[in-house]
């Protein structure tokens, strides 16, 4: 254990990592400060214009993106450092990230597939499943038949 412990801390590649995280945690917070321009400025526009200026809107979505990127390297979610060591993420129209924009690579193999909110249900403890759409049109009557006790 205590050879596992002093590997890790005298891997450059960590150190490395910690340094670009540095950079990026400053890069982060000035994001921040210009993203709440940004939003500040979009809803003046919008309450003197009554409209969106969709100039704002394309150059909120790219730094969105670019936030969203960073924030996935900082939590070790993605190996892929964001720019200025890849390319800037472009957005098309609609706000969606264009194609041929790079993906994140994955921290780990074992990540790249799992649905982290697969197991969390929400309400009354029943969830739906395949077997429940299989109901053929039949109406669950039990709402008719017990009254409202909230």
């Amino acid at each position: 254990m205590n050879d596992d412990l002093k590997e890790n801390i005298l891997a450059p590649g960590q150190w490395l990592r910690i340094l670009y995280m540095a950079f990026f945690g400053v890069v982060c917070w000035l994001l921040g400060i210009i993203l709440s321009v940004l939003i500040v400025a979009q809803a003046l526009f919008s309450l003197i214009t009554g409209t969106d200026n969709p100039n704002l809107r394309r150059l909120g979505g790219v730094l969105g993106m670019y936030f969203f990127q960073v924030l996935q390297f900082l939590t070790y979610n993605s190996q892929d450092k964001p720019f200025p060591f890849a390319d800037f993420p472009v957005v098309d129209e609609a706000g969606n990230e264009a194609p041929g924009s790079r993906q994140a690579t994955p921290a780990s193999d074992a990540d790249a597939g799992s649905d982290v909110f697969a197991d969390i249900s929400f309400g009354s403890g029943h969830n739906n499943t395949d077997e429940d759409a299989g109901n053929s049109g039949e109406q669950d009557d039990r709402n008719d038949k017990e009254p409202n006790r909230e």
